[in-house]
């Protein structure tokens, strides 16, 4: 895993055969770094890469699994938005066993911000809020493996 520029791309190194995959873009702030952690989801044998980015006030994740060597993209979700605002709203998100497929689902709940004052503009760049966690669940999602994506139920 790394980066390339500053313009929030990455690429995926292949540890067995060294080959390189092109840039792949997350279209991003260019002011803020992703973060990039790993995560068994797709399969316990291997870790998906998850890449959070945010675009101003808010922050996404995107879902990569690895197939035949290239990060295709499986997921995204909002984490938070509104960073700094009355109206913010964000989410918390956990896995579980799935229940489509043996790839675990993913569950979306409601979450609230801890409020706090922004004294910059880019201060939204680098301020990790607490997120704090309820029960209410948003939105479950399952892994349809005939499509490698993850769906709901309306």
């Amino acid at each position: 895993m790394g980066y390339t520029g500053n313009y929030n791309f990455f690429f995926y190194v292949d540890g067995k055969s060294k080959k390189m995959t092109p840039s792949i873009p997350v279209p991003s702030s260019p002011y803020s770094k992703l973060e990039v952690s790993f995560e068994k989801i797709k399969t316990e044998e291997y870790r998906d890469i998850l890449i959070d980015y945010r675009i101003r006030n808010s922050k996404f994740r995107r879902y990569f699994s690895v197939s035949n060597k290239i990060p295709l993209e499986t997921f995204q979700t909002m984490i938070y938005d509104g960073l700094g605002t009355e109206n913010s709203i964000a989410f918390h998100i956990k896995y579980e066993p799935g229940s489509y497929s043996t790839s675990k689902d993913i569950l979306i709940y409601k979450a609230k911000m801890k409020n706090f004052t922004i004294k910059k503009p880019n201060d939204i760049y680098f301020i990790n809020p607490e997120i704090i966690p309820t029960k209410e669940l948003e939105r479950l999602w399952f892994f349809n493996p005939s499509k490698n994506k993850y769906f709901t139920m309306k």
